[in-house]
């Protein structure tokens, strides 16, 4: 006669899911800033003995938290997105990954979310209110230190005044005025400004008083105008 007898050992998991943000540079970057509308996608990995139950992002704002749901899966690494709400507030605020096991063990991994919704500052170095002849020196200073300025975006326009008044969009008002339209202007290398000129001839400006803007956008879109 032979007596069996058996023990059953119940391990017990009491260690939480590692996560790790691997694409913290798009995030902790230089210059690496969001805004409204924008899709932000969030890469980690994940490990634990236990079988992953749940995995989720948290933006937490200042009033209220947004979630960044999970998405997909490819080889080891799991991957988080959301579209941005339009009405998400400028400002840095932490972002969080999160990651469940079967036994309820939470784990997360952070980083920065930085939302930039400001334009370019656009000074303008001439024209200054000088009166001018035959050359009109146009060099205007552009600059953004969060998202940086699109360097292809930056435009001026001159348009006639007639006292009060100013030549409208169409280039047509009740008189007929002068209207150069939004003209580009190309980053000057070596001075770090934006540099043209307008030669009053060629232009077929008139003696008189003219009303001069400009306008330039971030890498984002954001836009900033002088006028």
């Amino acid at each position: 006669t032979y007596k069996i007898t058996a023990q059953v050992f119940y391990a017990n998991d009491t260690i939480a899911p590692v996560v790790n943000i691997i694409n913290k540079a798009d995030f902790e970057g230089e210059r690496k800033y969001y805004r409204e509308s924008d899709s932000v996608e969030v890469q980690a990995t994940i490990s634990d003995n236990m079988e992953i139950s749940n995995k989720w992002g948290t933006i937490l704002l200042q009033n209220e938290n947004i979630t960044v749901p999970f998405s997909h899966k490819t080889d080891d690494t799991y991957y988080l997105s959301k579209i941005l709400p339009i009405d998400i507030p400028k400002g840095d605020y932490e972002l969080k990954i999160f990651a469940e096991d079967s036994v309820g063990l939470v784990g997360s991994d952070n980083t920065t979310l930085r939302i930039d919704l400001t334009g370019p500052v656009i000074e303008a170095i001439q024209p200054n209110g000088s009166v001018y002849a035959e050359i009109i020196p146009i060099e205007l200073s552009v600059t953004d230190v969060k998202a940086g300025v699109n360097t292809e975006s930056v435009y001026y326009r001159l348009r006639e005044m007639n006292g009060t008044s100013i030549c409208p969009e169409a280039g047509m008002g009740t008189w007929d005025c002068y209207n150069s339209r939004w003209v580009n202007i190309e980053l000057n290398e070596i001075t770090g400004t934006y540099k043209t000129e307008i030669n009053t001839t060629e232009a077929g400006l008139e003696s008189g008083e003219y009303w001069f803007e400009a306008k330039a956008e971030d890498i984002l879109g954001n836009k900033g105008i002088l006028e």
